[in-house]
């Protein structure tokens, strides 16, 4: 049996501003292998690019 196994990499930065008097969360999320690059608000907007680029290429792998 023939595997291989493909990798993906995400490269996360997360942040704290201040806007008015409470600490906000901020940040980016880079999928490197297709340079798709998210500017999110909370670890949750994260999680949610991450499985959307993850089912596209699981879809992409599918396709005949």
């Amino acid at each position: 049996m023939n595997y291989q196994r493909r990798e993906h990499v995400f490269l996360v930065r997360m942040w704290t501003e201040n806007a008015y008097s409470s600490q906000a969360w901020r940040g980016s999320v880079d999928h490197i292998a297709s340079g798709c690059k998210l500017y999110v608000t909370g670890p949750g907007e994260v999680a949610d690019f991450i499985t959307l680029r993850l089912r596209e290429m699981q879809e992409q792998d599918e396709t005949p």
